[in-house]
C-alpha cells in the first residue's frame, strides 16, 4: 500500500492559486475510488496546501481528521 501511495503522490497536486473549496475537490477526484484513506492520505492532502494554511493547521487544537474538515 505504501508504494501505491507514492506513486500517487508523484501525480498529486498542489493548492497553489487555488481555493481550498477547489483543492478539496481536485484532492477527492484524484484519490477517488482507490481505498486508501487515514493519517497517510490526510498527510498528503495537508502537504499541497499552501504554506500558511498547512501553519495554521499546525496551530490548531485539533488537528485534521478528515478531508471534508
Amino acid at each position: 500500500m505504501e508504494i501505491w501511495l507514492n506513486e500517487v503522490c508523484d501525480r498529486m497536486i498542489e493548492q497553489g492559486g487555488r481555493t481550498c473549496d477547489e483543492y478539496v475537490q481536485e484532492f477527492k477526484k484524484v484519490t477517488r475510488g482507490n481505498g486508501y484513506e487515514g493519517r497517510p492520505l490526510i498527510e498528503e492532502f495537508k502537504r499541497g496546501l499552501s504554506g500558511a494554511i498547512r501553519k495554521k493547521l499546525a496551530e490548531a487544537e485539533e488537528p485534521l481528521s478528515t478531508i471534508g474538515e
